[in-house]
C-alpha cells in the first residue's frame, strides 16, 4: 500500500521530527500490546484497506466520546481532554503503521494554509 508521505519532500523541523518520533513511539507500544496484528496479518490490499478504514472509524469514535463528555460536564470538566487525547493517539499509530511521515505533513500543511485567505474567503 502506498502513502501519501512516500512521494512527498521531508521537512527538516524539530517540530516535524518531535511529531514523527511520538508517532513511532505510539505505534511501537501499539505494536507491542497487539493492536497491529490485524494489519501484519493482511494479506491483500482489499484486507489492508478494511483495517485502515476499522481504525479511521475507531478515531471517530473518540470524537463521539470527546463530544459526549462536552454536552454531559463541559470542556473543562470530567474526561473531554482524554478522549481528544485517545484521538490523537489513535491518528498517531495509524500514520507510523502506514509510514507516514506525520510531522513533516502537518507543517507542510501548515505552509499550505497560511498562504490562504482569511477563513479562505467566506463568512465563516
Amino acid at each position: 500500500m502506498t502513502t501519501s508521505g512516500e512521494s512527498q519532500e521531508i521537512i527538516t523541523s524539530p517540530d516535524a521530527a518531535m511529531l514523527n518520533d511520538l508517532a513511532e513511539t505510539i505505534g511501537s507500544i501499539a505494536d507491542e500490546k497487539g493492536f497491529r496484528e490485524d494489519w501484519k496479518s493482511a494479506e491483500t490490499e482489499e484486507v489492508e484497506m478494511n483495517v485502515v478504514a476499522t481504525k479511521l472509524m475507531l478515531t471517530v469514535s473518540e470524537l463521539a466520546e470527546a463530544l459526549e463528555e462536552m454536552r454531559d460536564y463541559g470542556i473543562g470538566n470530567g474526561k473531554f481532554g482524554e478522549e481528544l487525547a485517545d484521538a490523537v493517539i489513535r491518528i498517531l499509530d495509524l500514520t507510523d503503521m502506514l509510514r507516514i511521515p506525520i510531522g513533516d505533513e502537518v507543517i507542510r500543511k501548515m505552509l499550505k494554509n497560511a498562504e490562504r485567505p482569511y477563513k479562505h474567503g467566506r463568512r465563516f
